[in-house]
């Protein structure tokens, strides 16, 4: 927690829901970090469930949003 920066009031982006994803989103949360956004692909809808449950404010979708 304290090499991310997590900590109580600040926003957070957890860029993707695998296992040190959702590890990030445990901490920061109980860290009193927030709101906490993390991303994933359509694939990942699941994980992204999970997120919102250990204290994810945001999951996101993000495929398709990069051209190419």
């Amino acid at each position: 927690m304290d090499l991310g920066g997590a900590r109580y009031g600040r926003s957070m982006a957890v860029l993707g829901p695998g296992p040190r994803g959702l590890a990030s989103v445990i901490a920061a949360s109980a860290a009193g970090a927030g709101p906490i956004a993390v991303t994933g692909l359509a694939a990942d809808r699941d994980r992204l469930g999970l997120a919102l449950e250990l204290g994810a404010a945001h999951a996101l979708d993000v495929t398709g949003a990069m051209p190419g």
